[in-house]
């Protein structure tokens, strides 16, 4: 479906007519002229049109793209597949798929997925020092901080990549992005792999016995939280045990790590209350 399509769809669903849709936004024939013709109009009259009909940017785009995959999401989607069937085989040859495809378009998303699912299939999760993860990690980190302004893509990469960089680099980037307001929103896609890339941090700085770091975590976590967002509440009360534990207050570590856990299971959130339980064990001892 071509955008002025969608544009006509999401009119007539909502009973607008052209000319209400295009009250004090455009003349209406800016609009008929577009819905039929597809005819370029600016981005802040898109932008206007959407706004009085309720939806954003971001699901009219997701409803413009939904069924029409581009060849690096499908290749991505299926290196995450063979990944999860532990098919080691095809993993080995769309890594080499996206490598060559890198190599000829100059994309940097096939470079991380590449990158990525090489690192996966060598078992490199932790920090290494292999010349090709020292490689890959110089690589990320140039094309990541070229860009001031991260998007989704960006956000994404550094959540997958974390374990790769030193907890400086890590700390310096998320104290820049907690500065900026895109992430204020819980329904934004941005805001979700924000909160994803906080809590892989702090288990990342957990496995590596930083408490300095998990604290500044916590303090991320715990910013402008929306008071509905139950979950991160009670990863951060898990957090808040781990914390204690590392700064010798083992009993209540242990009991605010028990409430919470209590709290996961009742909401029958069991796998992630047992992965969560043998974390704490591993503190503990």
């Amino acid at each position: 479906m071509e955008a002025n399509q969608l544009l006509k769809q999401l009119r007539l669903e909502r009973n607008l007519s052209q000319r209400k849709l295009a009250s004090g936004i455009s003349e209406r024939s800016t609009l008929a002229t577009f819905e039929q013709k597809g005819h370029r109009i600016a981005f802040d009259t898109l932008q206007a049109y959407l706004e009085r009909m309720n939806v954003t940017l971001e699901e009219f785009d997701y409803q413009l793209h939904a069924h029409d995959l581009s060849d690096k999401i499908k290749l991505s989607r299926q290196m995450m597949q063979a990944h999860y069937q532990h098919d080691t085989t095809t993993v080995a040859a769309l890594i080499e798929t996206a490598k060559a495809a890198y190599e000829t378009t100059n994309d940097f998303m096939y470079y991380i997925l590449y990158s990525q699912h090489l690192l996966l299939m060598k078992n490199e999760t932790p920090r290494h020092d292999s010349p090709e993860s020292q490689a890959i990690e110089t690589t990320v980190k140039g094309y990541l901080d070229r860009i001031d302004t991260w998007g989704k893509f960006e956000l994404t990469t550094f959540t997958n990549l974390l374990f790769l960089f030193s907890d400086d680099y890590i700390l310096n980037q998320l104290e820049q992005l907690n500065k900026k307001q895109m992430f204020q929103n819980t329904l934004n896609s941005q805001y979700q792999i924000y909160t994803k890339l906080l809590t892989n941090a702090a288990y990342l700085f957990i496995d590596r016995k930083n408490h300095n770091g998990l604290a500044q975590i916590l303090h991320f976590l715990s910013a402008d939280l929306p008071p509905d967002n139950d979950r991160i509440r009670i990863l951060i009360r898990y957090f808040e045990g781990v914390l204690s534990i590392f700064e010798g207050e083992t009993a209540v570590g242990k009991e605010t790590i028990e409430q919470a856990l209590a709290v996961l299971r009742f909401i029958r959130q069991d796998n992630l209350a047992n992965q969560l339980a043998d974390m704490a064990e591993s503190v503990i001892h």
